[in-house]
């Protein structure tokens, strides 16, 4: 079983940006890191 909180539709990316980011939400933008997780700090 998942939990999958709901998503806040606010502060979105325009679609031609968030098309190579991958999400339309800016809070689900996190950098990439490698061997670390960017939040876990």
């Amino acid at each position: 079983m998942a939990y999958v909180p709901w998503q806040v539709w606010q502060d979105l990316y325009d679609p031609e940006d968030a098309f190579p980011i991958g999400t339309i939400f800016r809070e689900l933008d996190y950098p990439w890191e490698v061997g670390r997780c960017s939040r876990c700090r």
